[in-house]
């Protein structure tokens, strides 16, 4: 399991919000940020996916180590 920092342009709206309620989500600066705490790839590449259905645009992708051991 791996943390995962997904950062998309534009500030997101209450509803865009909603979309990834399950998440931490960070907006400022005009860019907002949806924090994946102890995830797999699977739920990563969900993200992804919802992000493209909604016309969202990724701007990074980060994985970072700090999860929980399997």
């Amino acid at each position: 399991m791996q943390d995962c920092v997904i950062t998309v342009a534009g500030e997101m709206d209450d509803v865009l919000r909603n979309e990834f309620e399950d998440f931490e989500v960070v907006t400022r600066h005009g860019v907002t940020q949806i924090r994946l705490a102890g995830v797999d790839a699977a739920v990563v590449h969900g993200v992804l996916h919802r992000i493209e259905v909604l016309g969202l645009e990724l701007l990074e992708a980060r994985m970072s180590g700090g999860g929980a051991p399997s």
